[in-house]
Order: structure tokens, then sequence, then C-alpha cells
């Protein structure tokens, strides 16, 4: 075994060495071009052409305009008008740096089909070890647009720039968009701009840290803070918050034909940790003026917590009048959904009460 490992490495040192004596042959400038297109052709599965390629083998240089990849099934549409790399190879070292990566107006138009699993990569790893022989420099995508399907959903980005540099092991990386949309049977999500910062760790089983995103959304807006640790078997936790200014609007657009006369504003504060597939949250609620089907708790406050078991909602406060109604619910999760409650009344009017039940002239 140990002379399989001392002849893979000597042969692996070899084939390094002359790949950079092979790179400053003028056969390699003129062809080198092909062996890139065939190497999107490999990894997009769909026909690849070129307007203009040109190669210089000896600063690792590459150039391409007017690409454009698509497949025969409709599956993937790619055009790029240009693409600029600088490849840095350290054959002692059997690393490869990529210093810079240039990708200007690229178009994405991508169908996913939904339960194709590609599973772990080869030899069972969600990493692979190759991902180690490689350096990050910088990386920037300008202008980019995307509109993928999958299922009933559609996402659509009119326009998204991507900046990512080398950090030692961790890259960092900023993403903007501006307007877009995102579509589910039955209803439309508009968005006005996104914008996110983070690092990414691809050691070991991996680490992304979102340091923080911020959505706004035409009806609206959230910001958020999370971190994703073992891309093999995935552990989040996160942070944020949802602000919805009019319940009326929002309700229309994402719940369409769903609630009736609901009205008022709602701001949510939450953590959510997942972890082997079991969902935590925990945070706080806050709504204003709200009015739902004829009921009308006006503002009201509460502490809510969620596991796979049950949802317990405490804290609870709710105006009425002079006097508030105040407790907790608890529901457990289980056959027939059995529900706990323990509610008190403070200084609250009987008349008070039914107006916000949807019952004004019971009494």
């Amino acid at each position: 075994m140990i002379r399989v490992l001392v002849a893979a490495v000597l042969a692996a040192l070899a084939v390094s060495f002359a790949a950079v004596a092979f790179l400053r042959t003028e056969f390699v400038a003129k062809n080198l071009c092909a062996y890139a297109v065939a190497t999107i052709e490999d990894a997009t599965a769909a026909k690849v052409t070129v307007g203009r390629c040109e190669m210089l083998p000896e600063s690792g240089r590459l150039t391409i305009e007017g690409l454009s990849a698509k497949d025969q099934k409709g599956r993937i549409e790619l055009k790029v008008a240009r693409i600029f790399a600088q490849v840095k190879v350290q054959p002692i070292l059997q690393r490869v740096k990529l210093e810079r990566l240039e990708v200007d107006y690229p178009q994405l138009k991508l169908a996913l089909e939904p339960g194709k699993d590609r599973g772990p990569a080869q030899g069972g790893q969600c990493l692979p070890d190759v991902l180690d022989r490689f350096d990050f420099g910088r990386v920037q995508i300008r202008k980019a647009s995307v509109d993928v399907r999958a299922g009933g959903v559609r996402v659509q980005v009119p326009r998204a720039t991507l900046k990512v540099s080398g950090q030692g092991k961790e890259l960092s990386a900023r993403i903007a968009t501006h307007g877009g949309s995102v579509e589910v049977p039955g209803r439309t999500i508009g968005l006005v701009s996104t914008k996110a910062e983070g690092t990414v760790d691809l050691r070991g089983r991996g680490v992304v840290q979102l340091a923080h995103a911020d959505v706004v959304g035409t009806d609206a807006s959230a910001f958020v803070k999370a971190t994703l640790k073992d891309l093999c078997h995935p552990r989040i936790e996160a942070t944020g918050n949802l602000r919805i200014d009019d319940l009326r609007t929002a309700s229309a657009r994402l719940l369409p034909g769903k609630l009736h006369d609901v009205s008022g504003g709602l701001a949510l504060d939450a953590t959510v940790s997942v972890a082997k597939g079991a969902v935590r949250a925990q945070g706080d609620v806050k709504l204003k003026a709200l009015a739902l089907e004829g009921f009308s708790p006006g503002d009201t406050k509460l502490h809510f917590d969620l596991t796979p078991a049950r949802i317990k909602l405490d804290k609870l406060d709710v105006s009425a009048g002079r006097g508030t109604v105040a407790g907790s619910v608890q529901i457990e999760l289980a056959k027939n959904l059995p529900v706990t409650t323990d509610l008190s009344l403070r200084e609250v009017e009987l008349g008070e009460l039914l107006r916000k039940l949807g019952q004004p002239h019971a009494y």
C-alpha cells in the first residue's frame, strides 16, 4: 500500500511539471480553448459555442467572449458576454490558484427537476478532497440575470452582482440584487432588493456564515443572520426579523382568498435552529391594530416556542379597552391536537370583549 501511495504522489508531481512545461507551447495556446469548451459541456451537459477565445499560456490568462450553452431538453440555457480567468499553477505544492475570475452579463435560465438527487461526491464524500488543492483569489459576476424553475416555483432576478474574495482558507462573498419575483401557484411575491454578505469555508465538512441579509419585498421586509455547519449533515442557527406594515395588501398577494377582512401590521423577531431534520423556533410577535374575519383583537403581543412536539404561546397580551387579556396557550402536535389554555382578564368590560370577538350585539 505504501509503495502505491508513493508511486501515485510521484506520478502526480511528474504530471504537474509536464503540465507547466506544456502550457508554454504554441499548441496549447491554440487548443486549450477547445479543452475549456469541452469542460463546460461536460459540467452542464449542454452544447457550448463561443464567439472568441484567447489563451495566453505563459501568464495563465483565458478570455472567452460570446459564450452560449443550451441542452436539448431545455433544462439549461446560458449566455455570457465575457469570461476572463487568470490561473496560477504551483506544481511542487500541487496547488492551483484562481487569481481572478470575471463574468460579465451572464443570463441563466435553469429548469430543475424536483426529486432528482445526484447523491454525494465520488467516494461517498459530500465535499471532495480536491477542493483543498485550490486557492481562490477574486471572483466577480457583474449584471447577471437569473430565471430558475423548479416544480411549481419560479424565481426571477433581472439584475444581480456577486463578489467573492479569498482570505486565507475562507471565502468572503457579497451579493446584491435589484428587482425580481418569486412565483408559486396562485401567487407572486415581489422583490425590490437583496443585499447579503458572508463567508464560506469548504475545508472539512464546510461552514457557511451569513453575516447579514437584507431582503426588501413589495409587501414585506426581512433581516437574517445565520450559520450553517456541516454541509454533509446540515445544522443551521439563524436569527431574523420580519416586518409587514399592511397585512391587508400582503395577504391579498401572498394568500389570495384565504384570509378575509384582515388589516393591521406585523413585526416578528425569531431565532431558528435546524438539526437532523428537526426544527425549533422561538421569538416574539407584535401585531398592531389587528383585525381578522370579524375579530378585532387590536394591539397584541406574544412569545412563541415551537418544537417538533408542541407549539406554546405565552406572554400573551391583548389590549381590550382599558383592560388586557393575558395568559398562554399550548398545542400538542399529536393526534387530535390537544390544547391547554390559561387566560386571565384584567379590567376588561364585557362589551369591549364581545366586540373584539366579533359579537358586538350579543348582550
